[in-house]
């Protein structure tokens, strides 16, 4: 399927019935001056071309120093851009180009995420996005030093992640709060069971209060395996989604997916509008294998209204 030039947080706000099966999921490459975008020292360009699915980097790499240093990660626009958030992963301190002056993004997660989704003020727009990363020392004599970008996306809405707060199980009684821990191991990660004969494997996330559900970003280190991406259901009742066991309250969503990133195999699911809920369930398309999950990060779009009550419009389809 084409791969449309539209970033997919467009595509949720501006024509949300046509929500194509594929989109990007960052700010588009060619918005980027790729020559003046570089990493300091060395003057290294982004490792990012117009052929380039998304405007995000993995392992961006500095020049050595022979002392110890902050690399600096710079993003240049052709012209101002809005940005909405910038994912990264690892230490890094973010900051964007006010016109005038750098202005740092205060990160809202809590200390020990490595994996953050950091927003910039509402309207913003910007000429520049710079990344500050600690470098680290190479070799065994301690005479070079390099700074590394692990990770970083750029997208154009403003979005929080949720995932943190909810209270996580999965099928086989397995403890799955490392899905949602901010940590992604390159290796394995988690993995849970098929829930019984004939029934899948599954990942649940649930709080105390409704929270508003617009997608979900996954990531996965290359032994958390899947064939294909989970099915993704929300419980429509108010009260606990163990309370009641019905199954027709867990109904699926159809939304856009977009291709595998560069970071630990990242992918998106975007829904065609906000859902409230008490909880997302993720469940294997297959019923007789595990499903693998590094991270999962639960998306609420910060400039949409809030949802206080449950739609009553009725879904896509129902879980049979």
């Amino acid at each position: 399927m084409k791969l449309i030039r539209c970033c997919w947080v467009a595509a949720w706000l501006a024509v949300p019935s046509l929500l194509p099966a594929q989109v990007r999921s960052t700010l588009a490459p060619s918005v980027l001056d790729l020559t003046n975008s570089v990493a300091l020292p060395g003057a290294i360009r982004v490792p990012i071309t117009l052929l380039s699915a998304n405007l995000e980097v993995a392992d961006w790499t500095a020049a050595p120093a022979p002392s110890n240093h902050v690399g600096q990660f710079v993003f240049r626009f052709q012209q101002p851009e809005t940005v909405g958030i910038v994912v990264t992963y690892g230490p890094a301190e973010v900051s964007y180009f006010d016109g005038a002056n750098w202005q740092q993004v205060v990160p809202p997660s809590p200390p020990g995420r490595l994996l953050r989704h950091l927003p910039l003020p509402r309207g913003i727009r910007t000429s520049q996005v710079k990344i500050k990363v600690p470098a680290q020392p190479i070799g065994t004599n301690g005479k070079a030093w390099q700074a590394t970008l692990a990770y970083a996306g750029l997208v154009p809405a403003r979005l929080e992640n949720i995932a943190a707060t909810a209270r996580t199980t999965a099928s086989g009684g397995r403890d799955a709060r490392v899905v949602v821990d901010g940590i992604v191991l390159p290796g394995s990660n988690f993995s849970a069971p098929p829930a019984g004969p004939g029934l899948p494997a599954f990942i649940q996330l649930q709080w105390p209060q409704p929270v508003v559900f617009r997608g979900c970003a996954y990531y996965r280190g290359t032994n958390d395996l899947w064939s294909r991406m989970p099915n993704v259901a929300i419980y429509l009742a108010d009260d606990e989604p163990t309370a009641s066991g019905g199954v027709m309250l867990w109904h699926e969503l159809n939304g856009a997916k977009t291709l595998g990133g560069v970071f630990r195999t990242n992918q998106v699911f975007i829904t065609r509008e906000s859902r409230p809920t008490r909880a997302v369930r993720f469940y294997s398309t297959d019923s007789e294998e595990p499903l693998g999950i590094g991270e999962i990060a639960i998306l609420k779009n910060l400039d949409e209204p809030a949802v206080t009550t449950r739609s009553e419009k009725p879904f896509d389809r129902v879980e049979p």
